[in-house]
C-alpha cells in the first residue's frame, strides 16, 4: 500500500509548492505533476489510475483538478482510498 500524490499545474496555482511539499511530509512515495499542456488527455493522470493497486491511497491537492467526472469519478473511487488536501494549510497541518 502507497501513498501517491497527484497535482495538476493549474494556471495560477498560487500554492503548488506548499501543496507538493505537504505531500511530501504526508507520506507520498510519489507526487505526479501533469503540466497544462496536457489539461485535455491527462495522460500523467490516467497512466497513475492503472498503476494504484487496491489499498493504495490517492492524494490530491485540488479534487476538481483530478476527477473530471461520473466515470472518472467512479473509478478513482474503485481503485483507492481518497485523502484531500485542503489549499489553505490550516494550523492544525503543522504548516503554519
Amino acid at each position: 500500500m502507497a501513498k501517491v500524490g497527484y497535482i495538476f499545474k493549474a494556471n495560477h496555482y498560487d500554492s503548488y509548492e506548499a501543496d507538493k511539499e505537504w505531500m511530501l511530509k504526508f507520506g507520498c512515495v510519489q507526487v505526479i505533476e501533469e503540466e497544462t499542456d496536457h489539461e485535455l488527455m491527462r495522460p500523467q493522470w490516467k497512466q497513475l489510475m492503472n498503476a494504484l493497486d487496491r489499498g493504495d491511497e490517492l492524494v490530491v491537492s485540488k479534487f476538481s483538478n483530478a476527477v473530471r467526472g461520473v466515470r472518472e469519478l467512479a473509478v478513482c473511487i474503485e481503485m483507492c482510498r481518497i485523502c484531500l488536501l485542503y489549499t489553505s494549510p490550516s494550523p492544525r497541518d503543522g504548516l503554519l
